[in-house]
């Protein structure tokens, strides 16, 4: 027996829960590869694990090799996230790309926007979760999928995605089935769009980071019934004062996440209005809270467990505090769509 021989052979007795392991570290277009090296590689690379979620974001794909890659886990995919395109045909090309998906994420595929979201609303309708990241081109609001759940449009720049210039009217039944909303670094987006928002009624998570054209007055637009129904509200680096912070507490009575940072927040206010009581993780780095108005904040939310502030806070809470169950520390959100 060859040493060739001999080597393949030992590769053949590997477990195929090591080979998936393996093949899992690789880009997903390398499927194309790996399926076409021998049979069992071609079934493992098949596999439910491999290619119910192909992650594309990290380089770009030509669109031929995009095509034949989705022909390849068509059955199998509910997951597709993409960033950059490299179209060699006619961009009505993607129209045959595109089957039964629950997520997508596109980015930077400006040629292909207009495009790819007339056939996402025209033959995708299982898409569920929708990553529009750093859009720079015009998209009507009508073009988007109906049925959405979740909407992602973070970096999108200039007036790409025209849905908050619209009349609120008009958007209820596009947005209504929409919970999670994350428009962070949208740069155009400013306080008179913030009225938009209370088309997506069945909003539960909004993320509005770094949008430093929103202010308190901007934030009042957003109904109270609307904010009482948020699980998680993202404003850092925005222009909001002590006057939105009891705003939100007033309202959100189902509120468990919020994230002030880097905002002008400096919490003295009268936290026995606050309605919030059922707050788990609170964000203040890189803000002008005190001490004081930190002990307050977990005076009168009990329900507290994560606490993200300054160091020179942290280090003069006194002890009975810290026996209360607060890590005052921790990670802040991560975006999970």
């Amino acid at each position: 027996m060859s040493l060739w021989t001999q080597s393949a052979a030992n590769w053949s007795s590997l477990p195929e829960t090591l080979w998936l392991s393996i093949f899992s570290r690789c880009h997903s277009i390398d499927l194309l590869v790996i399926k076409d090296v021998c049979h069992q590689w071609r079934r493992i690379a098949g596999d439910l694990f491999l290619t119910s979620c192909l992650d594309l974001r990290s380089k770009a794909v030509d669109v031929v090799k995009l095509k034949e890659l989705l022909d390849f886990v068509t059955d199998n995919l509910v997951v597709l996230k993409i960033n950059n395109i490299l179209t060699t045909k006619k961009c009505m090309d993607f129209n045959e790309l595109i089957d039964s998906f629950a997520d997508l994420s596109i980015g930077r595929s400006d040629t292909l926007m207009i495009e790819v979201m007339d056939t996402l609303r025209q033959k995708c309708s299982q898409l569920r979760r929708l990553s529009l990241e750093g859009i720079t081109n015009y998209v009507p609001y009508d073009s988007l999928p109906n049925g959405l759940t979740h909407l992602s449009l973070i970096y999108c720049r200039s007036d790409c995605l025209i849905i908050f210039d619209s009349n609120v009217d008009h958007l209820l039944t596009k947005f209504a089935s929409i919970v999670y909303l994350n428009i962070s670094h949208f740069n155009v987006f400013d306080s008179q769009m913030c009225h938009s928002i209370n088309s997506f009624v069945s909003l539960k998570y909004l993320y509005m980071e770094s949008l430093f054209r929103i202010n308190d007055g901007g934030l009042s637009n957003i109904t109270p019934k609307l904010i009482s129904q948020m699980v998680v509200i993202d404003l850092e680096g925005t222009d909001v004062t002590d006057e939105s912070l009891q705003y939100i507490l007033n309202n959100g009575q189902s509120l468990e996440d919020l994230y002030l940072g880097q905002t002008l927040i400096k919490a003295n206010i009268d936290f026995r209005k606050s309605e919030a009581k059922h707050l788990k993780k609170l964000c203040l780095l890189k803000t002008n809270v005190s001490t004081k108005s930190v002990l307050n904040i977990l005076r009168y939310h009990s329900t507290l467990c994560s606490v993200r502030c300054d160091e020179t806070i942290k280090m003069t809470i006194d002890s009975p505090i810290m026996t209360s169950n607060v890590q005052i520390s921790g990670l802040c959100k991560q975006y999970v769509i």
